[in-house]
């Protein structure tokens, strides 16, 4: 079963991401990318709705955006996974190794489920401060950079295993797309900096 694979790559991902790799395709991968986004989006969405506003950076604004983030979860997530096996596979055939990027596609797939993690957490921190127990709130708030490390964690395993690479190397394609994306941020940011200035002389 597929919840069963998604348990097993996510608890036990150096014995079992090669044998779901070997047996499921990037479509079953990309229905687990889906249903992941899906249910983070529902809890996403939860957690921003009881933040209470005074807490939530921009106020009513801020609650607006974090809704309609929300909403879009599942596509983003979707488009992410694909777009980071892209700029993963191209980084590693950098390092030497060979295209492998339909079975990167499906290890990384399994690993996105743990992202459900990170938006459990920010729901229970909302609540906790929703109740007035800021310091809990923050202590559980820390738990969502736990499910990060341990997404950063399957994604470098999975590219160790699959383009046989040191670990050092596969930790650095695992982390390709997301200095990819910080690279284009800090773009925009110069450039919209630079067109605000010209503007307001």
């Amino acid at each position: 079963m597929v919840v069963h694979d998604v348990a097993n790559a996510l608890l036990r991902p150096q014995r079992r991401l090669p044998l779901i790799v070997a047996e499921r395709g990037p479509f079953a991968a990309g229905g687990v990318v889906l249903v992941a986004g899906i249910v983070c989006g529902g809890v996403g969405l939860a957690a921003t709705l009881v933040e209470p506003v005074s807490r939530i950076a921009g106020g009513v604004d801020g609650r607006h955006a974090g809704v309609i983030l929300s909403l879009l979860l599942p596509v983003v997530l979707l488009a992410t996974w694909l777009v980071d096996a892209w700029i993963v596979d191209a980084g590693a055939r950098l390092m030497g190794a060979p295209s492998r990027r339909r079975e990167y596609l499906v290890a990384s797939g399994f690993a996105v489920p743990v992202l459900v993690g990170f938006e459990l957490a920010s729901l229970v921190a909302s609540v906790l401060d929703s109740s007035g127990a800021y310091d809990a709130a923050v202590a559980v708030g820390y738990l969502r950079y736990a499910a990060l490390a341990w997404y950063v964690v399957l994604l470098t395993l999975a590219a160790r295993g699959i383009y046989e690479l040191p670990l050092v190397g596969a930790m650095t394609a695992a982390l390709l797309p997301y200095a990819a994306m910080t690279t284009v941020l800090l773009v925009v940011l110069v450039v919209l900096s630079a067109v605000y200035g010209l503007g307001g002389r």
